[in-house]
Parts: C-alpha cells; structure tokens; sequence
C-alpha cells in the first residue's frame, strides 16, 4: 500500500477555504483511479459547487468497495457538524430526488471529517429501506481509498501541503514546469509540429499495458509532453488519465507503486533501470522520459526537435508577437531548455551544469569559435588554436558536453556549433581572460581576413571556383561564428574588461581592404562585423568608396547568370548601422555615393532601395527621429543633389506601396523594442516636410520639373496648388525645346489618367485637373512633330477623350488623328508625313489615317514611289498603312489601276512590296503570278512567317512557301487551321514534306525563330492530326525520333516510338548503338574529326530512353506477358552484345523494368519482373533497377524545417515490400532493401539539412 496523506490530513483539511471546491474533485480523482471507464460521472467542482442539484451523480457497470455498482448520488460536506449536514442532505434528496429512481439509486454521503456515528446513521437510513442503498464515508475511508490510488494520493499530498518525498503527480509536475517561466508555458506548446509523435502517445495509451520511452533535449522535457497532450482531452478524459499517473524519483519508490493492484501510468525519472518489466506484468503502463544523455532503441519515441523557424510559428500560436517569437527562436535555437532559462522568473536558479567555475573553461574555445565544419582541417587548426590542445582532445570535450542534458553544444552532420549563441555567451563569456583575446584577434584577421580566390576568375566562371579550388580554406560555419563573437564582444559589458585589444580587431581587419575584393570577400560577415564596430566599418568603407584605386564599382558588376548578389551584405551592414541615429548621416551619405556608381541589375537588392527603405514615411527602417531624419536628407541635398531629389520623390505616399523593410541588429540593442506604429499625424508631417523640400529644390534645376508633375497626385492638395502656381510663372519659350514636350507630355498623361478616373478615391480633384489643363494648353510645342507625333501611338492618352464608352472614345481619338494630319498637310507637304513617321510609335496607324481619309490618289502614288523599296523601317510600315487604308476604300479596282499606272514607274523591288501589304488570299496570288517570276519571287521570299490563310485556300499558299523554300512560314499557315473542323483538308503528305523540310532550316533563321516559341505544341497537335488519320506508324515514329527534343516540352510523349522499342528489342539495340561507343572503345574525341550528326543522334536517342516508360510485355490493364518480357530482354541483351554495348543495354532494360506496375497482390514490382530478376541474377540490372527507383521519383516539394520525413515513409514502403517478398523472391527483396536503406541515409541527411538551415 502506498501511504502518504493520512485521516488526520483530511480531517485537518477540512477547515480551510478550499476543501469544499476541491473535495468533489478529490472524489472523482479517486472513482476515475480505481473504476474503469465510467459510463456517467459529474462531480462539479470549483465555483461550481454553488449550483443547485447533486453534489455527485455516478454510474458504473462495476464498482469496488467504495463505488456502488449502478447508479449512485452523492453528497458531500467538510462542515463541523457532520451528522446534521449529513440528515439534512438526506431528507432534502429523499423529499426530492431531481428525478433519480431512488429504488435503484444508492445514496452517498461523504465528509471529509471523522464522523464516529457515520456506521449508526447508515444502518438506520438502510432500514428506512427509501434507497437501493445507503453509505456514508469519513476522512479515514477516504484514507483507505487513497492507499489504493497512489497517484491521487500523491496529488492531494501537493495540495495540502504534505509534499511526498520521491514522487509527484503529473499535474503537478506540469504546474511546477510550466510556471517556473514568465508567461508560463502554454499547454499546447510542446505539442506543435510533433503530430506523429502524438499519434504514437494516443495510441500506447489506449493500448494494452506496455513501456513507452520518449527522448527529447532533457527527461523534464519528453515529461513535459505527455502532459501537455493530457490537457488537450476532454476533461473527463484527462481528470481520469491524470489519476493514474505517478512520477517516481526514486527506484524504491518506483518498486512500491508496482506492487500497486490498480492499473496505473507510472514514470521513472531516475538514472537506475527500473523493474518495467514487472511493472507491465502487473498491468502497468510505464512510461519511461529520456534526456539527451540517455541511448534509446528502435522501439523509442524520439521528439522532433524545434529548430528556429518551428519554434517561431509555435510561439506564434501560443500568444507571444511576431516580434517576440523572432527573438527568443533567434536566442534560443530552438532548444527547450535554454528557451525556458530566457523566460525563467528566476535564471538564477537554473544554471547548468556546464556554467558551473570547474567546467567553464573547458567551453571557452566553442564559445570564440561559435561553430565550425569537422571535415575541414583549415577549421580544425583554428579550434586547436583557440584551445591551445591538440584538436582530438577538444572533440573529446565536445562530444562529452554535445550529449548532455540540456548540452550547451551540438553536432549536426559535421557541423560543430553552440545550442544557443545567447544563451552560452551569458553564462560562459565572464570565464573568458586575456590570453583568449590574444588568440582571437590572431584567428580573425587569418580567417576574415582572407580574399576570397573565387574572384581571381571570370564572374561566369566562378560558379565552378570549387572544381578549380577557389575557394576559401574555412567554412562559412566558423566565419559567422568569429564574426559573431566580435559582435558579443562589442555589445555586452566585457568588452571594457580588456579595452583597445577588443575595439582595435575591427580596425585592423577593414584595414587589411585593398580593393573592392575585400568587401566582396567578407560580404557574408559584414553585417555581423559592421555591429562589432561600426566606427570602423563605415570608416574604412567611406575611404574605399572614394579611392580611385579601389574600383568599388566593380562589387556591383558581378551578377551572373548563375546568381551571386556580392553587394547584398554591404548594403545590409549598411542597413544595419542606420537604426542607430549616430550613424545615420554617414550611412545616408555612403549609400547615396554607391548610388551613384550602381550600374543597376537584376537583383532588387540596390543601394537606392536600402535608402528609400530606411527613410519611408509611415515604415522607418530607423529608431532616429523624424526630426532627424530630415537633418540627414538636407546634408544629402547639399553633398548628393541627385541622389536626395530622387529619394524625395519616391518617399511620396504612393496607393499600392510596399515596405520590404532592412536588416535589423542582431548583437545590438538599436532596435530593441522598437515597432512600425507611426501614427497618421507623424506620416502627414512627413509627407508635408518632403514636399516642402521638393517645392524649394524643384527651382535649382528645370528638368526636375518633369519628376514634380509625374508625382503631382502624391501631393496634398496645398502643394498641388503650389506647383501649379510655380509651373504657371515658367515661360515655356524661354525652356529647351525637348524639356518643355518632356513638361507638356507629363501634363497630357496625368490630366488623361485623373479625367478618365475621376470616380477614383485616389484621382485629383477636377479643379486641380483643369488647372493643369490649362498648363497642357500653355505648354503645347510649337513644331507638328511634337506637338501630334504622340498620338500615332498604341495607347495615346489624350485629356479630351476620356470617360467615355470604350468605342466612342476610339472614334474621338480618331478624329484628333484625322484632324492632326489635316493640320499638318495645312502647314506641309504631303512629303511631311514620312518625316513625322520617324518619329511616331505606329508608322502603319499615321500612313491607314492619312491614307483612308486624307491624301489624294495622285500623292499617294508619290508618296508610295518614295516610300516603296526602302530599307527604312517607318517608310515600309508607313506604306503598308496607306496600301491598307486605300485599298479597304477603294477595293481591287484601286490595285489594278495603280499597278498600271506604275507599270513602267516601280521596280520588280517595289511592285513585290506593294503586292505584300494587299490581303493574303487568292485575289492577290493571282496578281502575283501573272506579274513575272522576278517579282513573284520577291513576294513570297520577303512576306512575314506569320501569315494566316483562308482554309479554302491555305494549300495554295504552303506550296509557294515550300516552293521558294519557306518551310517554317507553310508550318505556321498549316498550325493556324482548325484541325478539328471536319472541312479543313490538311493531308499527310503536305504535313510530311513540310517536318521534313523544316530539318534543313539553320537554327537562326528569321523563320524559324518566328515559329521557335510555339513549336512545339504545333507540332504535338499535328502528329495527333497525323495518328488520327491513321497514318502509318514508321512515319510517325520517324518525326518523333526527329522532333524528340520539342516533344518533351509539349503535352504529346513519342508514344509511336515507345511502343517500338517495347515491340522491337532491334530497334532498342540500335538506339543504345547510336547513344554509347562500344565497350573498351580507347579512342579519344580529339582525334576524331567532329561529326555533328553522329552527336544530335546519339542526344536524340538519350533522350528517347530517359522518355521510355512502357515494360516490354505491358498490357493495357496492367498485367506482363511474362513470355514476352523475357524473351524480349534475351534479344536486346544478345544484339547489344554484339554491338560491343552490353553493359549499356543492361542499364537501360534495369532502367525500364524500374517502370513496372504494381503487382495484384499489392506489392511493387509486378510479379513478372520479380521472376525475370530472380532468373536471370544479373547485378548491373539490378543496380539499374535501383536508379531507376530512386529517380522515378521526380520533383518533390518539401515544407519548411521537414527534414527526412517524405524519405522515411518511402524507405518503410521500400521495408515492407522487402519483408514480403524475402522468402520467395530474394534477390527482389535485396534491391528493394537497398533502395530503402539509400532513402533512409537520404532521410538523415535531410533532417541535418533541415536543422542546418533552420536553426
């Protein structure tokens, strides 16, 4: 028995305040202990006690000596007058009994009081014989209850105050670890991202008695989880788990509660083995909590690990801000234990082992390293060096401490590094002396400050700098790890300990830059470095910047193709300075200087951006004040002009801006607690100051003129008013001609935009629009080229013709165009317009309006005469709009006339231009015949690729392309026809000749690019055209093997050519012939005069076998002819080896056999490749079948932090399909094993991976 809370206990407790609350749960604790599954339990508690109606209503298929079977109800009392309460309460349920059948009821009444006439008052209320039955207990059967249920026992020991020695409930332990941090530790915490975990926890609950070992960071932690998973239960549930669950501290204390008869939870958290075994045997669960110092077996539960991205989203989830969250999973690394120090009421309290004056020391190198590759002898050296001891025996401490409960220190993969950088640096860094620093600063000027040699080749070279080693000799582990240290140093109190030494390092590094090298070598530290001492960074940067010498420039000319943003850490270190307001001038001035040498690229990360990022108006990257901030921007207007101007206009608030926001310090306080809540008074001030200073500016250079107007709707409406007066008082004749149209075509486009959207909540009032109306109008240039070219564009916004219907406002534009040209032919000759057309966006659109509405036949053929035949792009789509306009207007009569009107006028040149630009139909092919073979050869060799044909008449026009060698233009007028429509009369052979033709086109041909991009979906509908009409399939798969390459991008696979090489193993053999040279063949490339045909046919038949997916012998509901697939795999095998390729036929027939279905029975692969493995025992096929496994699998995406979760589900589908199979089909089993075993080593690689990249 297990005794610990005694009748004196009980009867003490009655006289506090909270015995009457928590005896009703006392009472369900002790039911939910010693019966099981009750089929209706409700014991009010708390508060609850107040509310009318039964104390306690039960019912049980089985009771014990204190539970009555059936139904019972129950009152209870802790008053001093037990046996008046205990009448009362009887006569008031026995008058009404809230509808209980009290024939069938047994009456409970309990005190938690002695009661020596409890056995009197029964006896007499049974005689009454009211009841079924009638009990009555007192402290000391409560007493006895207890002894049979330890873990209640034990609880109600921790409430009153009677704390057991060597055990505890597990609702108190969870009390206890939960509020020893400040806030407390949410239930559901410890739970989240741990499904599969939780599954495992349910289903061992549930299940009959066994032992469950759990292993996270530390034994409280694997506790801690079990209880957290109670609390998400419905509470019957958990008050009825928890009742059964008893920590033991002790193995003495342990063997007592096993002796127990009741089946209980028990937890072991002692280092001896505990008797688990006898315990399960009594009908115990056990559940064993592990620390990470503890080994486990196959059969334990290991706890995914936090690492810093799910431990962000968890803190997330459980109340704490984005903000917060950031931080502690930044601090702690996703380690338990050191987040729980960092929320701790009392750190104090709970300093490890390892922090402790005689272990400190040992940690001091780990601690100025912060993290290192153990494959990198370069590290290691470094390490020893900071030890001062031989690299063996400093892994001999770290493994040691790397494997200790909440271990300061861990290895993942051959990453060494610290748990938590924080967490360490606060404990261990006061251990830190002298001769530690001396050994510092020799290791970061060795390892920092190194040139990276990558940079010694060509920027599309470097991608490759390992292959060349040009690399770095240490790890970027151990460059942020001495970086970070710096960064430590400078930002917590020890730094004054050893002075200069410290702050000097710094120095001494950025003054090792000799170029613009430098900067890009350290890029990946230099936001760390630049917190260690950004005196120096900005120091030493400002002097590169403006030294000739350097040709910092050059760090932004690195882009490739390949990636590489060197700039990026610059600019975040620059960022990262900038919270701070003592540096925001210099950081200002030197952004605004590398603006000005930025040639601009592809990435987004740019000098300008970090500018415009840490001034915005309503999302400051900065904790300066607005005040001081606006200090910054005048010395950029007087130092930087440029740079400032443009800086003000992008700082307007703009409808759809967005804030990417910068790098915050990560070692300094500058930003500590600071939020983006700017106010809207603080953004309007803003907005007002930066108007005010683009008002002043505006005036010390006119072209700044064009950047106000273009920003005018990003102005309060008294600055708008203020830019329209200053506009008003400019002279335009007294402007530069091409600024004032830049000022005037500004105007026009703003006026248009805020007339057509004038409903709009963001549009500009209509008095300050017509206002700039009236601008646009004084701002008109004087010269027709200016003043109308704009409007021969393909959108020309114009201010008088907007809100209008879409149809209407085209028809007014028109007329504008109409009357500009009338305008112009006022003022011009008719020769003007090809002038103008040099200017225009649309030289076709002036030359269709001029044409259809204005110029005279006799100056159109002038016109024409001037313009047909010239190399001159705005004259040759100036003309095809004026044949089009006329000839929409005046018809076929029109051509006819001109074309003898020009007879002896126009070259064979201009006749075939002419003949171009009238519709592609019959009508005009006609003329073009009839006009001589000099011209008809000019027509159809100079006519775009992308001409369209009536389907009456597109057979006419593919043979001339044919004719004169076109094939690509005959594709286009055949892919533009309805395949589908059942008139359409495409034939084979056209569709034949013109794939075959297409072969011979040079890949830079005009044509073929035309057709380049959309290729290859022609092509697949065409073969499906070509199957649909049941061509015959060796022509069919003759245009896949020659158009492979377009159909592995298009949604057709060369299914004619798959189901050859099934059918055909000759045609397999011939494949693999034109793919490999023969086996043992010696000869080298470079002896061998190059034949491009030998390569484009030996790429082609690679790339038909990576596409081969159909097993010889498939049928279409999935079974192998058995037969077949042998017989199939012999021949390819025996022609191969006769080709010299055996090795190679091997690897592709493992290849395809990878492909094979699954068999009926459930189990890959089908039955028909298990037997041919087994038969023909062949190791090369059957290494192929395992590449082809693993590379079946295709592209797969993964969450973030997943790690190996997707390769160990395909590694236990790989186990069990192995285990099946390794009676009857043992080699089968054995490629299936492998390939599990390759999945679960991909498994951990990618769990270090994970853990790597999100810690």
């Amino acid at each position: 028995m297990f005794r610990l809370v005694d009748s004196t206990d009980i009867n003490s407790w009655s006289n506090r305040r909270d015995a009457q609350e928590r005896l009703p749960q006392l009472l369900r604790r002790l039911i939910h202990a010693t019966v099981n599954s009750p089929k209706r339990i409700s014991f009010p508690a708390g508060e609850s006690v107040q509310i009318g109606g039964w104390d306690g209503i039960l019912e049980v298929s089985e009771g014990n000596a204190f539970v009555p079977t059936g139904i019972s109800v129950w009152e209870l009392g802790t008053n001093r007058d037990v046996k008046a309460k205990a009448n009362s309460d009887y006569e008031k349920r026995t008058n009404d009994s809230l509808g209980i059948d009290k024939k069938v009821a047994t009456f409970v009444f309990v005190t938690s009081r002695r009661w020596s006439g409890k056995d009197e008052w029964m006896r007499e209320k049974q005689e009454e014989k009211i009841w079924a039955d009638v009990r009555a207990y007192d402290a000391d059967d409560i007493e006895q209850w207890l002894e049979i249920a330890p873990a209640v026992n034990v609880w109600l020991g921790h409430l009153i105050g009677k704390r057991p020695e060597y055990s505890q409930d597990l609702e108190s332990f969870w009390d206890e670890w939960k509020n020893a941090t400040n806030p407390p530790f949410a239930s559901e915490f410890l739970l989240i991202g741990r499904t599969s975990a939780i599954e495992k926890l349910k289903e061992w609950i549930v299940n009959p008695p066994t032992g469950l070992a759990v292993k996270a960071d530390s034994s409280e932690e694997a506790l801690a989880f079990f209880a957290s998973y109670l609390y998400t239960l419905p509470e019957e549930k958990r008050t009825e788990i928890f009742s059964k669950c008893v920590v033991a501290y002790d193995l003495n204390v342990f063997r007592t509660l096993v002796a127990n008869n009741d089946q209980l939870i028990l937890i072991p958290m002692f280092s001896d083995a505990p008797s688990v075994g006898i315990a399960i045997q009594k009908g115990h669960h056990v559940y064993v909590p592990l620390g990470r110092d503890t080994s486990t077996t196959s059969t334990s539960l290991i706890l995914p690990p936090f690492n810093r991205k799910t431990l962000e989203q968890a803190l997330v989830q459980t109340g704490f801000s984005e903000a917060e969250s950031r931080v502690l999973a930044m601090k702690s690394k996703g380690s338990i234990s050191v987040l729980r120090r960092l929320l701790s009421v009392v750190p104090e309290l709970n300093t490890p082992l390892w922090a402790r004056p005689g272990e400190a020391r040992a940690l001091i190198p780990f601690l100025l390293g912060g993290a290192w590759n153990n494959s990198n002898m370069e590290d290691r050296k470094i390490i020893a060096h900071l030890a001062r001891r031989p690299y063996d025996e400093v892994m001999e401490s770290f493994i040691r401490w790397a494997n200790e409960p909440d271990a300061p220190v861990k290895k993942i993969g051959e990453i060494c590094q610290l748990t938590s950088r924080e967490d360490s640096w606060k404990l261990l860094s006061k251990y830190i002396e002298s001769d530690d620093i001396i050994r510092l600063r020799e290791v970061v000027l060795e390892v920092l400050g190194e040139v990276d040699p990558s940079y010694d080749l060509e920027k599309e070279e470097r991608f490759m700098a390992s292959i060349y080693n040009k690399v770095l000799p240490h790890s970027s582990y151990l460059r942020k790890g001495l970086s970070e240290t710096l960064a430590l140093l400078a930002s917590s109190g020890i730094e004054a300990s050893f002075g200069e030494r410290v702050r000097g390092i710094a120095w001494e590094l950025f003054r090792k830059a000799n170029d613009w090298k430098f900067w890009a070598s350290v890029s990946d530290v230099l936001p760390i470095l630049a917190e260690a001492d950004p005196e120096a960074f900005l120091h030493c940067l400002e002097e590169s910047i403006n030294s000739d010498t350097f040709n910092m420039h050059e760090i932004f000319r690195q882009e490739t193709t390949w990636g590489g943003c060197t700039q990026s850490g610059l600019l975040w270190a620059l960022e990262t300075c900038a919270w701070n307001p003592v540096y925001l001038g210099k950081v200002s001035l030197l952004l605004a200087k590398l603006d000005t040498i930025d040639p601009g690229g592809t990435y987004s990360n740019r000098p300008f951006r970090s500018l415009k990022e840490i001034f915005l108006c309503w999302h400051p990257s900065t904790t300066a004040s607005l005040s001081k901030r606006f200090e910054v921007i005048d010395a950029l207007l007087r130092y930087e002009p440029d740079t400032a101007w443009k800086l003000l206009c992008n700082l307007l608030p703009s409808i759809h801006e967005i804030a990417w926001g910068t790098r915050r310090p990560e070692w300094k306080e500058w930003a500590n607690g600071f939020e983006y809540k700017v106010t809207k008074g603080e953004c309007q001030e803003c907005t007002y100051k930066i108007c005010e200073k683009l008002i002043t500016h505006v005036d010390y250079r006119t072209s700044r003129w064009v950047d106000i107007i273009e920003n005018i709707d990003s102005l309060p409406e008294e600055f708008c008013n203020q830019v329209i007066v200053k506009l008003s008082q400019l002279d335009p004749t007294e402007l530069d001609s091409n600024l004032q149209k830049q000022i005037w075509d500004a105007i026009r486009e703003k006026v248009a935009r805020h007339r057509e959207f004038s409903d709009a909540k963001w549009a500009l009032a209509p008095e300050i629009t017509n206002k700039l109306y009236n601008l646009y109008l004084k701002f008109e240039p004087a010269d027709d080229v200016s003043k109308y070219g704009w409007l021969f564009s393909w959108h020309p916004n114009h201010p008088d013709c907007v809100n209008k219907d879409w149809e209407m406002e085209q028809e007014a534009i028109k007329e504008i165009q109409l009357k500009a040209i009338h305008d112009i032919l006022e003022r011009n000759d008719v020769y003007f317009i090809i002038k103008l057309s040099e200017y225009v966006e649309r030289p076709s659109l002036l030359g269709f309006i001029a044409g259809k509405n204005v110029i005279v036949q006799t100056e159109v053929l002038s016109l024409l005469n001037s313009l047909l035949g010239s190399e001159q792009k705005h004259k040759s789509e100036l003309a095809s709009g004026l044949v089009w306009a006329l000839f929409q207007e005046q018809g076929w009569t029109w051509v006819e006339n001109v074309l003898i009107n020009t007879a002896d006028v126009w070259n064979d040149l201009q006749k075939a231009e002419f003949l171009r630009y009238l519709p592609f139909t019959k009508r005009t092919w006609d003329l073009v015949e009839n006009s001589g073979l000099s011209i008809k050869g000019e027509y159809w060799l100079k006519l775009p690729t992308t001409m369209r044909a009536n389907e009456s008449e597109f057979e006419i026009a593919v043979n001339q392309f044919l004719q004169y060698g076109r094939p690509c233009a005959a594709f286009f007028v055949i892919s533009m026809l309805d395949l589908k429509d059942p008139s359409v009369n495409l034939s084979a052979d056209i569709i034949n000749k013109i794939l075959e033709e297409i072969l011979t086109q040079e890949p830079n041909s005009q044509d073929w690019l035309m057709i380049k991009n959309s290729f290859d979906y022609h092509l697949a509908e065409l073969l499906n055209y070509l199957t649909a009409l049941h061509t015959d399939e060796d022509i069919i798969s003759k245009f896949e093997w020659l158009y492979l390459p377009f159909l592995t991008h298009s949604n057709r696979q060369p299914r004619s050519l798959h189901k050859k090489l099934s059918k055909d193993p000759a045609f397999f053999a011939e494949v693999i012939e034109a793919i490999y040279k023969p086996e043992g063949d010696t000869t080298q490339e470079e002896e061998l005069p190059p034949d491009e045909f030998i390569t484009i046919r030996a790429k082609l038949a690679y790339d038909l076998i990576k596409s081969w997916k159909q097993v010889p012998g498939l049928g279409d509901d999935n079974s192998i002819d058995y037969d077949f697939l042998c017989q199939w795999v012999k021949e390819a095998r025996e022609r191969c080896t006769q080709l010299g390729r055996r090795k190679y036929a091997d690897s592709a027939i493992g290849r395809i056999l990878a492909y094979a279905p699954i068999d009926k029975d459930g189990i890959w692969p089908h039955q028909a490749v298990r037997e041919l493995i087994e038969q023909m025992q062949n190791s090369d096929i059957e290494r192929s079948i395992e590449i082809g496994i693993y590379n079946k699998r295709g592209v797969f995406t993964k969450s973030i932090g997943e790690g190996g979760l997707q390769e160990r589900e395909l590694a236990s589908k790989y186990y069990d399909y192995a285990h099946t199979l390794e009676s009857k089909w043992i080699r089968t089993a054995s490629i299936l094993r492998r390939v599990a075993e390759k999945y679960e080593a991909e498994a951990r690689s990618e769990d270090i991976r994970a853990e790597l990249e999100y810690e």
